[in-house]
This record gives structure tokens, sequence and C-alpha cells, in this order.
């Protein structure tokens, strides 16, 4: 987290996975919401990109990012 931070002014895009697997963020291995909070507290207001494979089907592919999108996160 230090180094984005650091190099925030530098990078025009985020692009996320989980670990293992490239799936979903769902596992909790990476913490996305401090992720989040953090770039949006430090005012980052480019891209947040997802590139990984689906587990299932893409509606529950996307029932992770609900909460974000809605202003809250969890």
């Amino acid at each position: 987290m230090r180094t984005i931070l650091e190099n925030l002014p530098r990078i025009a895009q985020i692009q996320l996975a989980e670990n293992p697997g490239r799936h979903e963020p769902w596992t909790r291995e990476i913490n996305f919401t401090n992720l989040f909070c953090s770039i949006d507290e430090e005012g980052y207001d480019d891209w947040v990109r997802c590139e990984y494979v689906l587990a299932g089907k893409t509606e529950e592919g996307l029932k992770w990012v609900q909460p974000y999108l809605q202003g809250g996160g969890d």
C-alpha cells in the first residue's frame, strides 16, 4: 500500500484481480476495501480496472463491487 500511495500521482490505471487464481476479489487475500479507501482519501480519480477470470456466472462475479459503487465498502 505504501508503494502505491507514494507513486499515486504517477499511476493512471490500477488493475486488479484476486490472489490466488486471478478471480473475483472476494477471498480477502488482498484487502481491496483498504486499497479503495486509501486511494479515495488521496484523491485518486483515474481508472480502476478489473482483469480476472470469472469463477462462475458473470452476474455472480460482479456482486463484490456493489458496495463500492454505492459509496460504501465492506
